[in-house]
């Protein structure tokens, strides 16, 4: 759903909806009642914001990803030693970020 979605729903404008985002505006009660009604919430779970609300999960680094084993590869999980031994051909692979730029893309 896009901005421009949610401002016609809630009969404002775009850049309103975009301020309240952003924090640099408030809501008056009657928008407040409006976007209650478009969620289905009551105003006091608005109002008391109960549930913490992130945008985007924290993304983690490539290494600690590969250390973690949270995934599989070819249907299965990789072994302590093996995610060490990925990680470690990640790194050769990049340098650690220590290395030139001399290699060219293929």
């Amino acid at each position: 759903m896009t901005q421009q979605d949610l401002a016609s729903a809630l009969h404002i404008s775009q850049p309103t909806y975009n301020r309240y985002e952003l924090g640099q505006r408030e809501p008056d009660q009657e928008t407040m009642t409006r976007i209650a009604d478009y969620f289905h919430v009551t105003l006091d779970f608005l109002l008391r914001h109960e549930r913490p609300y992130e945008r985007q999960a924290r993304v983690p680094e490539l290494d600690d990803f590969i250390k973690s084993g949270s995934y599989k590869i070819f249907g299965h999980v990789p072994s302590q030693r093996e995610r060490k031994r990925l990680a470690a051909v990640i790194a050769a692979m990049y340098d650690n970020g220590n290395g030139s730029d001399d290699a060219t893309d293929e």
